[in-house]
Order: structure tokens, then C-alpha cells, then sequence
């Protein structure tokens, strides 16, 4: 099993294949799940993703810069009671 992660500040309109596709240069992206915003569809903006190498996708993309956005990248939380 990977280890999850958590991306914000992305541009709102990313899809999940790119976002992948960012990844993916790191290890294997097994999932992605974009935050969207129910009534209009578009991407809020946030990522949940889950991959392998997560450490390694956490040093190289944490406050890079992706479309012109500084990238937060890290261990996503776990919910509490969920």
C-alpha cells in the first residue's frame, strides 16, 4: 500500500490525468481524486492522491511551481473517526 497524500494550491482547472501525470515521474500513482466543487464541477483546487514513493513526490513538488501556482505537498491526515 502507498502513502497518501495531500496536494493543494492547484490551478482550477487541472484534471486528474495531469496531475498523474506530475507524479508519476516519482513512483507509481495508484490513485487520484481531485476536490471539485459540486455545483460547478470545477477543481477547488486540492488533491488527494496515493503512490508509492510519496516521500520522494513530497521533496521535489512540495512549493514548486506548477502553471504559475506554488504547490503544497504532503502526508495527507488522517480522519479522525472515519
Amino acid at each position: 500500500m502507498g502513502i497518501k497524500l495531500f496536494v493543494g494550491n492547484l490551478p482550477w482547472d487541472v484534471e486528474e490525468p495531469e496531475v498523474e501525470q506530475l507524479f508519476k515521474k516519482y513512483g507509481e500513482v495508484q490513485t487520484v481524486k481531485l476536490i471539485v466543487d459540486r455545483e460547478t464541477g470545477r477543481c477547488q483546487g486540492n488533491s488527494y492522491l496515493e503512490m508509492e514513493n510519496g516521500e520522494l513526490a513530497i521533496q521535489e513538488l512540495n512549493n514548486s511551481s506548477y502553471k504559475g501556482r506554488r504547490l503544497r505537498v504532503n502526508r495527507a491526515r488522517e480522519r479522525d473517526g472515519r
